[in-house]
């Protein structure tokens, strides 16, 4: 008798194991089926000690390493990325095996409006060359989550911008923007809605769970007092606009090479790690010394991008904690549910016609990422 072992952990398919004999025997979970008849449960359990010895033996005779499938994503847990190009992503080298496709990880970019696996670059509001902290964080925040958990980051930094006044200039600056196309906050509060919205019409639970900024060499001639209320001003938008009035907001530094190139920015540097102590719900990721990329002091190197990666991490934990939330995840792995900032949540839609995953993979997500009625993306 031929016997193909197919293994289902939490609904998704395994590795087929054939094995020599005559017949065909397919075990599902609780039933089977051979040669096209199903095979009582009943009789599954009779078989299932010699299977047990059945794929040991086989897997080691034929060299064959099972392959455990993961969890399926139900739950996706939502970063908004902000600032100017170090968030953006200017972390190099990028790509290629250093950066692979993580089925965890997805992004609601800012020109293709789509729900998508998370690339490096990042899809931002402008066209960055390298790897974001975001994506980093992302990485490092899925290690404490559970298997069913994955993370969407909302893109929505920009090179080179600030908090200003000027006309027909991109700004930061709440209330100050002269047209709505150079709103940054407003615009990168849409597309974290609509990325909420997109990912509940996928089928997905959906919890808004915190900030990302990175900004300031832009402002580098402002004093600490007037960044500050700029800064404290935004998070403060974000946050009633996002009806998460302890949504965390996390504040990297940055580069140190930079801040000693152009001594005023120790102005801005110092606002950014005040902001714990002056901002409830708030943290602040330091950067590293020699985290810059070969002849650019100002932009944070793939090193430098992974080191922010683990201090976001840290300081959202620290934003989560001062908002009198749980503790962190221990050293079991396990999440945190009651994190601070879920006022945003969508429950999964239940008939969700257009926006309902197309052709499902094994493990339930879409293949590629690809969602049916979505826009096309952009090539």
């Amino acid at each position: 008798m031929k016997v193909l072992v197919q293994l289902y952990p939490h609904g998704c398919s395994g590795r087929a194991l054939p094995a020599p004999g005559a017949g065909l025997v397919v075990f599902r979970r609780r039933s089977a089926v051979r040669d096209g008849e199903t095979v009582p449960g009943s009789a599954v359990k009779r078989f299932r000690g010699l299977l047990v010895g059945l794929d040991v033996s086989v897997l080691a005779f034929g060299g064959v390493v099972p392959a455990h499938a993961p969890d399926p994503v139900t739950e996706l847990h939502v970063f908004l990325a902000a600032g100017q190009s170090n968030m953006a992503g200017w972390g190099l080298p990028v790509g290629g095996d250093r950066d692979p496709a993580d089925p965890r990880m997805f992004q609601y970019g800012s020109k293709a409006r789509t729900l998508r696996p998370a690339t490096a670059p990042l899809d931002m509001h402008d066209t960055p060359p390298g790897l974001s902290p975001a994506t980093t964080l992302a990485r490092e925040y899925l290690k404490t989550q559970a298997g069913n958990v994955g993370v969407l980051i909302i893109p929505a930094a920009h090179s080179g911008t600030a908090f200003t006044s000027a006309a027909n200039t991109l700004t930061w600056s709440v209330g100050s923007a002269s047209a709505p196309e150079f709103d940054l906050s407003t615009l990168a509060v849409t597309q974290t809605r609509d990325g909420i919205a997109a990912a509940s019409a996928a089928g997905l639970h959906v919890e808004l769970k915190g900030i990302l900024w990175l900004q300031g060499e832009s402002n580098s001639s402002m004093s600490t007092s007037e960044y500050s209320t700029r800064l404290d001003e935004l998070i403060a938008f974000f946050r009633s606009r996002l009806a998460a009035p302890t949504l965390p907001f996390v504040v990297g530094g940055m580069t140190p090479e930079g801040i000693a190139d152009t001594p005023s920015r120790a102005n801005v540097d110092r606002s950014h790690r005040e902001t714990p102590a002056r901002v409830p719900s708030s943290g602040f990721a330091p950067p590293m010394t020699g985290g810059v990329n070969v002849d650019d002091r100002i932009h944070f190197s793939r090193a430098g991008v992974e080191f922010l990666g683990k201090t976001y991490l840290a300081g959202y934990w620290a934003a989560v904690a001062a908002g009198g939330s749980t503790s962190p995840p221990g050293a079991d792995g396990g999440g945190n549910p009651a994190a601070a900032g879920t006022a945003i949540r969508a429950a999964p839609v239940a008939n969700p016609g257009l926006g309902q995953a197309a052709a499902p993979s094994a493990c339930g997500l879409p293949q590629d990422g690809a969602m049916v009625g979505s826009p096309p993306r952009a090539p």
